[in-house]
């Protein structure tokens, strides 16, 4: 198992890039499988502790599925690229 990431300032960047907000991206989040609360991934936001990597991936892709969409590349670096 690999450990516990500390990268949710990568997410705060993704966001920054975009029009999407916490709620917008715990809602793409939940719907790829996430199992956080919308509050415990404002707090990863915030740079407060650290999670599984399979759930910074899932935040991840919630953000860069978004930005792809509209012909953008991915901003927000998945766990085995920090």
């Amino acid at each position: 198992m690999r450990e516990a990431v500390h990268a949710g300032a990568a997410l705060a960047v993704g966001l920054r890039l975009t029009d999407l907000n916490v709620q917008d991206v715990w809602g793409r989040y939940v719907a790829l499988g996430g199992r956080h609360t919308r509050y415990e991934l404002a707090c990863y936001i915030c740079g407060d502790g650290d999670w599984d990597p399979g759930e910074h991936d899932i935040a991840a892709r919630a953000i860069n599925e978004f930005t792809s969409e509209r012909g953008m590349d991915h901003p927000v670096s998945y766990s085995e690229e920090l």
